[in-house]
């Protein structure tokens, strides 16, 4: 009976050391050193850029950007109710449909039929003491614009 526990214990010993060699060889113990990269002293690559032009016709009718004009801008178009920034408040209504024309240059005369209401404040404000007084103005009347438009690349410009 000593001897079956004798055995049983060498056993379980040789059990308990094969474990703990084997538990022991699957962790590593050292750990592996990342290497930083070595900085790099190559210029950046440089493309050389050919530009090309694709031209498209593009017409557009007069009356169509008359109308869509119109249908943006009714009544109110314009309002500015603060008097402190600038000494003024003014507003502005269109009166009557805005009217674009070709002319003879090939510009586009654009007829603006405007009505303006515009107060005026002027005065001093000195040592405390603040003496102003207000005007009101009425302009009624039609703004005529001439403007020579040119479309490049993909942007409108105008010189009115």
């Amino acid at each position: 009976m000593i001897e079956t526990r004798i055995a049983f214990m060498y056993k379980s010993l040789i059990f308990l050391f094969l474990v703990g060699l084997i538990f022991s060889s699957c962790t590593s113990t050292q750990k592996i050193a990342a290497l930083k990269p070595e900085p790099d002293d190559a210029s950046p690559l440089v493309y050389d850029n050919a530009t090309s032009f694709v031209s498209l016709p593009i017409s557009i009718q007069l009356k169509d950007v008359e109308n869509q004009l119109n249908k943006s801008l009714n009544g109110l178009i314009y309002e500015d109710n603060n008097i402190e920034d600038d000494n003024l408040t003014v507003k502005i209504w269109k009166l009557a449909p805005i009217i674009l024309e070709n002319t003879l240059e090939g510009k586009i005369k654009t007829i603006l039929p405007l009505k303006a209401t515009i107060n005026y404040r002027y005065g001093i404000d000195k040592f405390g003491v603040q003496l102003y007084d207000t005007r009101e103005i009425k302009l009624d009347g039609k703004v005529n614009l001439v403007s020579a438009i040119g479309l490049t690349n993909w942007k409108l410009n105008t010189k009115t």
